[in-house]
């Protein structure tokens, strides 16, 4: 389905009662709309680059970048098949929105950056 741009009500309905949500870019960014995905619990699909494999670890179905209209069809044909792997997948990822991406952790990681750089280091890794 192609919606194009939803806002309010029709986009939170549309989250919460979709299976998968298909991120079509390979940009490497935290977007707050995968987060969005991923706290709905719907299955994420999307390309398999750093910064999307970081955010959703292994809760989303990668397809490859250098390929990826093969890979989206290939998710959708077997999510639309299989659709307790999709629900399995989205549950996942909820989890981990839940439990790395709400705002105390947030919070936390970013004071403990800043604690690290005030007390002169030079090396910080506060990811998750």
């Amino acid at each position: 389905m192609f919606t194009g741009y939803l806002f309010g009500e029709g986009y939170k309905q549309l989250s919460w009662h979709a299976r998968a949500f298909f991120l079509g870019s390979s940009f490497d960014a935290t977007r707050p709309v995968l987060l969005e995905q991923m706290g709905a619990a719907g299955c994420v699909v999307l390309q398999d680059v750093p910064g999307n494999r970081e955010i959703v670890g292994e809760t989303a179905w990668p397809v490859d970048p250098l390929a990826p209209i093969p890979g989206y069809e290939a998710a959708f044909r077997a999510l639309t098949a299989d659709p307790a792997s999709a629900e399995a997948l989205g549950r996942q990822a909820q989890d981990r929105v839940q439990a790395l991406y709400d705002w105390d952790q947030v919070t936390r990681r970013y004071e403990e950056l800043f604690r690290a750089l005030q007390a002169g280091a030079r090396d910080f890794s506060g990811s998750p």
